[in-house]
């Protein structure tokens, strides 16, 4: 980047958690734009699990007029179900993956961004006795595999539910980030305890989101997923990614 790209990386990067807090509040001043989600406590459970909800999923909660939960929301319902109490990390609004540093070209914030939260992590899991989840699949792609939403709940939340699978096809999406983990066999078994007609389409191996590139240039994601309409049946009404 040039010199005033990265005195504004490392004053962003120095105050992450002021700026975090300002992107929440503009989201949820914006008409149209998803709000901000909010944060509960887990019950408490003998069995706990550690979970960190990525900046993404604390900056955008469900998107305006939207009744679902936001992401965290659902996270903690189902460690809920699932009999497990909810441990966040400490110093939460100040932690960040580095991912937002690294895809504009700032690796030294990153490095240091993924160091913070890696130890953080480490420090809330005892040292890796508890289980840790990260709800965004980009965020681990510099951390353990284990870590990722799809490992998470295979290894950790199916053996605890009880699953009625749902009687219908349901389109999944493995994102570009659990393809370089090898976790695209963790999709396949997963989508088949959660529906009888699970459904990969062919030619949508990326979104083309790429970080926030899909909110300025949106044309690069219709056209990544151009075929994917023909691809599905006319009764398929619902996709996961």
């Amino acid at each position: 980047g040039t010199p005033l790209g990265r005195t504004v990386a490392k004053a962003i990067s120095s105050n992450f958690a002021a700026v975090a807090a300002v992107a929440r509040l503009g989201t949820s001043l914006a008409p149209g734009f998803p709000k901000g989600a909010r944060l509960g406590r887990g019950k408490k459970h003998a069995d706990r699990a550690v979970y960190y909800p990525s900046c993404m999923s604390r900056t955008l909660g469900a998107g305006a007029g939207d009744k679902a939960p936001s992401t965290p929301e659902s996270v903690f319902d189902v460690f809920e179900r699932a009999g497990l109490e909810t441990v966040l990390p400490k110093n939460l609004s100040r932690l960040c993956c580095g991912n937002a540093f690294e895809s504009k070209g700032f690796p030294k914030e990153a490095e240091a961004h993924r160091r913070e939260l890696e130890a953080a992590l480490r420090e809330a899991s005892e040292n890796g006795k508890l289980p840790v989840l990260i709800d965004t699949s980009p965020c681990v792609l510099h951390h353990p595999a284990e870590w990722a939403p799809v490992a998470f709940t295979e290894r950790v939340l199916i053996p605890r539910l009880t699953l009625k699978p749902i009687d219908a096809p349901i389109a999944f999406h493995i994102p570009c980030s659990d393809r370089k983990m090898g976790l695209e066999a963790a999709w396949q078994r997963v989508a088949a305890k959660l529906c009888t007609q699970p459904l990969f389409p062919l030619d949508t191996d990326c979104c083309a989101f790429a970080g926030d590139r899909g909110f300025l240039r949106p044309e690069l994601n219709r056209s990544a997923l151009r075929f994917l309409a023909e691809q599905l049946p006319g009764d398929c009404a619902c996709g996961v990614s």
